[in-house]
């Protein structure tokens, strides 16, 4: 099945074959939606910026193994935005609690780390694809539009989901059943 000509599959089909006028074309496309997207995982617009840009050079390195029967392009390329805002999260994370070192009372710090360790338990008894929604809208902040183009499905199918997965991580929870 042949694309149009401007659609983004095609353009990452161009790039696959070294057309770096197709990349900027698809850069053209996509590159606000990136930016949105890895400015809102990263919280900064440098960091952003940068993930932005590694995101596109993967991007061009992986077009020829791009299979635009699986998935759009689109989606594809939020993906890959996705990982590597992540990764700069983390990373930015990581580093930031390394240099503080306020330490928190202990009593707080206890109830804290049962409570974590009682949604973790909840949440890994999930089924996978409601842990999936669930940790993109909550985790990673994704809205539902957003949360469907990543994974290729409706909107209503995404949502339809996340509420389930809310109703049933509530219940977890409540009834305390989080022991595997």
């Amino acid at each position: 099945m042949e694309q149009p000509p401007d659609s983004c599959e095609a353009l990452v089909a161009r790039c696959a074959g070294g057309d770096l006028v197709a990349l900027a074309a698809l850069y053209d496309a996509l590159g606000a939606a990136a930016y949105g997207l890895a400015r809102r995982v990263t919280g900064d617009d440098d960091r952003a910026a940068a993930v932005v840009e590694a995101a596109f050079l993967d991007c061009w390195r992986r077009a020829p193994s791009f299979e635009a029967e699986r998935e759009e392009a689109s989606a594809w390329l939020l993906r890959l935005v996705h990982r590597r805002a992540l990764e700069a999260a983390r990373r930015e994370r990581a580093g930031a609690a390394g240099k503080r070192a306020a330490p928190a009372a202990a009593a707080t710090a206890g109830a804290a780390t049962s409570q974590r360790h009682a949604a973790r338990a909840a949440l890994a008894r999930l089924e996978p694809a409601e842990r999936q929604v669930l940790e993109l809208a909550y985790l990673d902040g994704y809205r539902q539009s957003e949360i469907a183009a990543l994974l290729g499905e409706p909107r209503v199918a995404v949502a339809g989901r996340l509420h389930s997965a809310l109703a049933r991580l509530r219940d977890l929870l409540v009834s305390g059943a989080t022991v595997r």
